[in-house]
């Protein structure tokens, strides 16, 4: 079986009505796997090793493993260009539920479990409190219905003893998209229009500024339509490692290969606070035309992925009224 994105919730919600849910990992949000080949696929893992470093960082509940990307291995140099096809190193994407005491931001936990385990392996890494975990869970929302039916558990605390208590509406689902889609794609637009504005009246700053929010609006925006559920940051390259899992194209539009793609990337990523407070961030009016043709794609792309979700995920659901 497979499933992409949120028809992932819909074929899980058929099985659970059905009773037939038995063996199903979540990779990526995008890929259907069952348990034993992801379990397989686990025995060479690095879990022994971040499990414990994680729970020694953070007061953690549950530890969930929605999804491993991997990437294979390219060394180049001046010398040489070696490409071994065989050999891959994996990143993982992780649901971490941590305790209602925990007093500390989700960016600042993310940052920590992250920094703490990529001398182990990359992890990307979502924290949720436990009584926002608990309160999507009794409202039936399709993120915590995909997670607790579909990714793999790798650590559990003992402690929540709550279960999922209503089915998601994939109809409600797709109507509240269809107008999230609308209102983020409408900032976008705005925000794209007045990096213009800014840029034409010598002011690149404001406008590097407000392509960082038209970025930002784009992926948030694909990522509640892919996983029904909102992310809340301002750092383009975790949204970015969190789109990953719907689109290479995206991260190939900021490639970060070479020191001027790096730089260009920087000027993105740091313009949300640095293009307003910090005299030192310059940016040249032709770098603001480069970003703004990129982020432009990004607008269009993400566009074009969340309408094919969505009408996917709406015919899966005629199709099985049908039947």
């Amino acid at each position: 079986m497979a499933c992409k994105g949120l028809h992932l919730t819909c074929c899980l919600k058929r099985l659970w009505q059905c009773n037939c849910i038995s063996h199903f990992s979540l990779l990526s949000y995008s890929k259907m796997e069952n348990t034993s080949s992801l379990s397989g696929s686990l025995q060479e893992s690095p879990f022994d090793q971040i499990i414990p470093v994680i729970t020694q960082s953070v007061p953690v509940e549950r530890i969930y493993l929605t999804g491993r990307q991997r990437h294979k291995i390219v060394v180049e140099n001046i010398f040489n260009v070696f490409i071994n096809p065989s050999t891959e190193e994996s990143s993982y994407d992780l649901v971490v539920i941590v305790s209602a005491e925990e007093r500390r931001s989700e960016n600042e936990l993310q940052d920590v479990i992250e920094n703490r385990c990529k001398v182990i392996a990359p992890v990307n890494v979502l924290i949720m409190a436990l009584p926002k975990f608990r309160q999507l869970l009794d409202v039936g929302h399709p993120f915590i219905f995909a997670v607790t039916h579909a990714a793999m558990l790798l650590f559990d605390s003992g402690t929540i003893t709550a279960t999922l208590n209503k089915l998601p509406d994939e109809k409600e689902f797709i109507e509240q998209s269809r107008a999230d889609i609308t209102g983020w794609s409408h900032s976008a637009t705005v925000f794209l229009d007045g990096a213009g504005y800014y840029v034409q009246a010598g002011h690149p700053n404001m406008s590097a500024f407000m392509l960082h929010q038209a970025t930002e609006h784009c992926l948030i925006g694909l990522i509640r339509t892919m996983t029904g559920y909102k992310v809340h940051t301002h750092n383009i390259d975790k949204l970015l490692r969190y789109a990953r899992s719907y689109s290479l194209e995206l991260n190939g539009l900021f490639p970060r290969n070479t020191p001027e793609e790096i730089h260009l990337f920087q000027l993105l990523q740091k313009a949300y606070v640095d293009a307003r407070y910090k005299p030192t961030y310059t940016i040249t009016q032709a770098e603001v035309l480069i970003i703004t043709t990129r982020v432009q794609k990004i607008q269009t792309l993400v566009q074009e992925i969340c309408h094919t979700q969505l009408n996917a995920l709406e015919n899966s659901i005629n199709q099985a009224g049908i039947a």
